[in-house]
């Protein structure tokens, strides 16, 4: 399942602010080829005020600029609580500058003249985490996953969870379910408890340790889980969460990808 970045690239929306008119013409002409929609400000004011009327994915300033500065303009985006990944362009470099651009979560800061292939580079990135955290979107392996495929996947993993937790324990879940969410799978399994351990839980004070034992059981079982999830997406996942509720017999499996 692999994808160009360049076509993530094709999904974001970003927001160019540059004061010079032939730079901002230029650069626009090369950015509308890569990126979805392309918005674009004359200044930090002129900026801020299109980004309130579309926001973007991402924000890329020029940091001198009549009047609002594109530090400024980050500034009062973050006053109001946008965290939008944002690259500057600099004529200049320097340090103070760099050190507040950090403090304002700024991601990269580029010393002009552009090296237009790492600045492509860094972009993709950013569309691969904004793709990734998007409730919009569904990423795996660098591919854009539509609904159809993200249901067929969930019924993959479905069945290899299932399968390789009876294979494990001797006992298969009653029902599970898996759910691609962002940048993370869920997985629960519901009437997993074997005989031995419904008997064990006859008396309720045995509860605990039938919660720690299950879950020292996924967490034994980790790479077996990550090798089959990682099998069906075609990408590599870690095992981040275990919930054992051996009242209800529910389990809950948290992994990230």
């Amino acid at each position: 399942m692999t994808q160009p970045a360049s076509t993530l690239l094709s999904h974001i929306r970003l927001l160019y602010v540059e004061d010079e008119a032939d730079t901002r013409e230029e650069f626009s002409k090369f950015l509308k080829r890569r990126v979805g929609k392309l918005i674009t400000g004359e200044n930090g004011q002129d900026g801020l005020k299109r980004f309130e009327e579309q926001p973007t994915d991402i924000i890329l300033t020029d940091l001198r600029m009549p009047g609002m500065t594109g530090l400024d303009m980050v500034r009062a985006l973050r006053e109001k609580g946008y965290r939008t990944p944002v690259i500057i362009l600099s004529a200049l470099s320097d340090s103070d500058t760099i050190l507040e651009a950090v403090d304002l979560g700024i991601v990269k800061y580029h010393v002009k003249p552009v090296d237009t292939a790492v600045l492509v580079t860094q972009l993709e990135a950013l569309a691969e985490q904004v793709l990734k955290s998007s409730v919009r979107t569904t990423l795996i392996a660098h591919q854009l996953v539509d609904p159809e495929q993200k249901q067929a996947l969930e019924k993959a993993l479905r069945g290899e969870i299932s399968a390789l937790i009876k294979e494990r324990s001797g006992k298969g879940p009653r029902d599970l379910q898996a759910f691609i969410h962002g940048d993370r799978i869920e997985i629960t399994a519901r009437g997993t408890l074997t005989a031995l351990e419904k008997t064990i839980l006859n008396n309720r004070q045995n509860i605990k340790l039938v919660e720690y034992n299950r879950r020292v059981f996924y967490l034994e079982s980790s790479h077996e889980l990550e090798t089959a999830i990682s099998g069906v997406l075609g990408a590599p996942c870690k095992l981040e969460d275990v919930t054992v509720d051996g009242v209800h017999d529910v389990d809950q499996l948290v992994f990230k990808f």
